[in-house]
């Protein structure tokens, strides 16, 4: 009786254990990834440069319009990040899958669209 209390014991532990490791250790995404927004009107290249420390993401944005900082988390698997162009709050939402990010991003209040990310190189922006 007391082997199978401790068995079980050991094994919510080790569960527990296991699903806080991605929370505390994310993959590291530094680097440099390109970026390309689609929406209804049209397909926008650009480039953001991650510095990652532990789940807390900063960086830099490049693209047609200005350089912009960027701030946001990642907890191994969903990431978040925005920055400000000319007053208006982008934001970025998605998942890592592989190598590769994908998921929607929203300017405003006046445009949303998918975007889909691939790691370029180190960070050096």
């Amino acid at each position: 009786m007391l082997y199978s209390v401790v068995r079980t014991l050991m094994l919510l532990g080790s569960l527990v254990i296991t699903s806080l490791i991605p929370a505390l250790f994310p993959p590291d995404i530094s680097g440099v990834w390109e970026i390309e927004l689609q929406n209804e009107a049209a397909t926008e290249q650009l480039t953001v440069s991650i510095h990652q420390n532990k789940a807390v993401l900063t960086g830099s944005y490049v693209g047609s319009y200005q350089i912009s900082d960027i701030i946001g988390e990642f907890d191994g698997k969903e990431i978040m990040f925005e920055y400000l162009i000319d007053g208006i709050r982008v934001m970025y939402v998605g998942q890592l899958d592989g190598r590769t990010l994908n998921g929607t991003y929203h300017a405003g209040s006046f445009d949303q669209g998918d975007f889909v990310g691939r790691r370029v190189g180190p960070t050096t922006l």
